[in-house]
């Protein structure tokens, strides 16, 4: 048997042909995704929403989600090479079959570095009660996209560049060969698939769970975050709390932004608007532990091996192997669509998108520092540019103000009117 080619039935090849649709499903979704963001960044450049500071990256948040969906185009783009493997009817060593399975590592686990980061910044957001002022810093998301892009980069290069000379082409020993219906890591390198792909893809499932599991009880009251003098404890309640002004009055630095508001309306409207954020961030990790945990069980059982020394990562046709396993990679090929959709969902204005346009925050630094550049004559109207500041008009289910999910809610936030 020449394991440097893997010979594929019809079924195989409509699976195949599956896979590759929801590729191009995803691709197109980014794509129109970032076509719109570049829309909408051209207007803004041609005409500024009324003269207010705007950015692109108004926090951390933007510049994760940015690389999140060049993550997803990368395994996007792997899937589209399973074309030449629809045609050929096979999958066989070569440059295509190792520039596949780059791509499909890189692809995957950038998409799980960059989750695991956004999951990291909204928990620290809504812990934290920080603005989107504070939640930005250039120095931060610089060092961690960088890092994530580099390492990878370097992970996939090197491996294969180890690898390469072991042995002549079609004996099976490259680093990348048919898996048997794509190219990835060889069955002979466990270790190199684990720490390549699995590995990362766990870890964020996991640590999403972690993280986001306080956020499920915080949503429902059972544990509420004090801020005291800058420090956050923790309370817990069982039965769940119902939303009331705390015993003790907020200092200065209790409500969002660092800004002193003892109003009780204010207090309320901020719990409850947080509780509500809580819950759609709770759909983050769901949504990606169902993507990833059909394709690491069906993974999982070629790293199995059966009676008689058969083993599912030599034979993977064996037992019914096959439909799972290219069922459950379409449904991770689909990530880029899944992404976009609980985006435009639960952050609608995100990267220029909604209402909000990407104004800056009256208290962001790069704000002060724009207005302050500016001539007297051409001053700022904060009563219009004070749309992601923790504020309260009245009714509390326009409240707005968690952290960097506070632009989530500007598509709702009126206009105060002006004193006289």
């Amino acid at each position: 048997m020449n394991n440097c080619v893997s010979h594929l039935s019809t079924g195989h090849v409509l699976g195949l042909f599956l896979n590759v649709q929801g590729s191009l499903i995803s691709f197109i979704s980014v794509i129109t995704f970032g076509i719109t963001v570049l829309i909408k960044y051209r207007r803004n450049c041609i005409s500024p929403p009324d003269g207010r500071p705007w950015r692109l990256l108004r926090s951390n948040l933007d510049a994760y989600m940015i690389n999140l969906l060049c993550a997803d185009i990368l395994l996007s783009t792997s899937g589209f090479i399973e074309v030449k493997w629809i045609i050929e009817k096979r999958t066989f060593c070569g440059k295509l079959c190792s520039a596949q399975g780059a791509l499909t590592m890189i692809g995957s686990s950038a998409t799980a570095f960059f989750t695991t980061a956004i999951a990291v910044h909204t928990w620290l957001s809504v812990y934290k009660n920080r603005s989107t002022a504070e939640s930005y810093s250039r120095v931060v998301w610089v060092t961690v996209v960088s890092t994530v892009w580099i390492f990878l980069l370097l992970l996939a290069v090197l491996q294969w560049a180890a690898h390469r000379e072991e042995g002549l082409p079609g004996d099976g020993s490259s680093f990348f060969r048919p898996t048997p219906f794509w190219c990835w890591v060889s069955s002979e390198y466990l270790a190199a698939r684990l720490y390549s792909e699995y590995l990362w893809m766990w870890i964020c499932g996991f640590g999403a769970i972690a993280l986001y599991g306080p956020l499920f009880l915080f949503s429902r009251g059972n544990l509420v975050f004090q801020v005291n003098n800058g420090k956050t404890s923790w309370e817990w309640h069982f039965p769940a709390r119902v939303l009331s002004v705390p015993s003790t009055p907020r200092s200065s630095q209790d409500s969002l932004g660092g800004r002193a508001d003892n109003s009780d309306a204010v207090y309320i409207a901020e719990q409850e608007y947080l509780r509500s954020m809580a819950w759609k961030m709770i759909l983050y990790p769901c949504v990606y532990t169902v993507q990833i945990l059909p394709l690491s069980i069906t993974r999982w059982i070629t790293f199995v091996t059966l009676p008689h020394g058969i083993s599912l990562a030599k034979d993977p046709m064996l037992g019914g192997y096959a439909p799972a396993h290219l069922i459950s990679r379409f449904i991770f090929r689909l990530s880029g669509l899944i992404n976009v959709i609980l985006l435009v969902t639960t952050r609608p204005n995100i990267l220029l998108l909604g209402s909000s346009r990407g104004v800056l925050a009256r208290d962001d630094p790069r704000a002060i520092a724009e207005i302050d550049q500016r001539p007297v004559e051409a001053p700022v109207d904060f009563e219009r540019s004070d749309l992601y500041l923790p504020q309260f008009d009245g009714n509390i289910n326009r409240f707005s103000g968690c952290g960097s999910c506070e632009d989530d809610q500007a598509e709702g936030t009126k206009e105060r009117p002006k004193n006289d």
